[in-house]
C-alpha cells in the first residue's frame, strides 16, 4: 500500500475562503508514524511540483507535513497528532491520495509599476526575496494589476529583486533612510504590505530581422546579452510581422546580439 498526493499552500488564514484555490507549491517532508509500530517513521520529500509518495505496510497512519516558512500540521489541518485524521491502508487497494494545504507563517506583498508620472503597472515579471543568512529564497509572479504576494517566509532580513521582460532589473530600496535601505525585516507571523517596486525601461536597441531571399522574418527571438559578466543582463524580444524588433530594459555597455528561430 502507499500514500501519495500533493503539498500546496494558501495565503494567511484571513485570505482563506471555502472555495480558495492553492496558488503554488512548496517542498517539505511528509512523516507517517504507524501505530502500533512506533519505530516505523517514514519520510518523503515533495518534488518541485509538490508531489510525494510513501510506500509502506498495511496499517493505520497519521501524516504530518513540514516545510520551511509554513505552519507544520497533521493531515487534515490538525496542529497536533491527537486531532489528526487517521488513514488506514490495506493490501490490494489503490494508494490513498491526499491534497495537503499549508498556511504561510509570514508574507510580503506590494505592487510593481513603471517609472514615470502615470505609474503604469507591470504585469509580466517575477519578484524574488532572499534571506541570505538563513539561506531562504522565495519568488512569485507579478499578477494582473501589478500586485505580487510572497508566501512561506520565516523571521529574517530580506532583500527584494524584480525582473520583467523589457525592463531593467531593480532592487527594492527605501527612501526614508540610508541605513539598511535595501533590507526589509520580516517577523514571525507577520504580513508585510506596501513593499512597492519601480521598474525603468532603461535604454533600447532596435532593428530588423530578414531571411536571405525571403524578406522580413516575423516571430524571431532576438537576444541581447551583456558582455560584462560581473553585472550580467539579458533581454529578449520577438520580431513583428514586418521583421522589426525593439529590445528595452538595457543598461549602458557592450552586448552580444543574436537571433534564433526553430528551423
Amino acid at each position: 500500500p502507499a500514500i501519495s498526493g500533493s503539498v500546496a499552500y494558501l495565503g494567511p488564514p484571513v485570505l482563506m475562503t471555502p472555495d480558495a484555490k492553492a496558488e503554488g507549491v512548496t517542498k517539505g517532508s511528509v512523516i507517517a508514524p504507524m501505530p502500533p509500530y512506533p519505530y516505523i517513521n517514514l519520510e518523503a520529500v515533495a518534488d518541485a511540483q509538490g508531489n510525494f509518495a510513501i510506500r509502506t505496510y498495511a496499517g493505520k497512519y497519521a501524516v504530518r507535513v513540514e516545510a520551511q516558512g509554513f505552519e507544520a500540521e497533521y493531515f487534515d489541518n490538525a496542529p497536533e497528532k491527537k486531532g489528526a485524521r487517521i488513514l488506514e491502508l490495506e493490501y490490494g487497494v489503490a494508494p490513498v491520495e491526499l491534497a495537503i494545504q499549508l498556511t504561510s507563517l509570514s508574507t510580503l506583498a506590494g505592487m510593481v509599476t513603471e517609472d514615470g508620472a502615470d505609474k503604469k503597472v507591470v504585469e509580466l515579471g517575477t519578484v524574488i526575496v532572499t534571506a541570505e543568512r538563513i539561506g531562504l529564497r522565495r519568488q512569485a509572479p507579478i499578477k494582473t494589476g501589478g500586485t505580487y504576494l510572497i508566501e512561506g517566509l520565516v523571521e529574517g532580513r530580506y532583500t527584494i529583486q524584480v525582473t520583467a521582460r523589457g525592463y531593467v532589473p531593480a532592487k527594492y530600496a527605501r527612501t526614508d533612510t540610508e541605513i539598511d535601505k535595501n533590507i526589509v525585516p520580516v517577523r514571525q507571523k507577520m504580513n508585510v504590505t506596501g513593499i512597492n517596486l519601480v521598474l525603468s525601461k532603461g535604454l533600447s536597441l532596435s532593428g530588423e530581422v530578414t531571411a536571405e531571399g525571403n524578406g522580413p522574418r516575423a516571430g524571431t527571438t532576438i537576444v541581447a546579452s551583456r558582455t560584462n559578466t560581473k553585472e550580467p543582463l539579458e533581454q529578449t524580444a520577438e520580431s513583428t510581422s514586418d521583421g522589426g524588433y525593439t529590445l528595452s530594459g538595457l543598461l549602458a555597455g557592450d552586448y552580444y546580439v543574436y537571433a534564433r528561430k526553430p528551423g
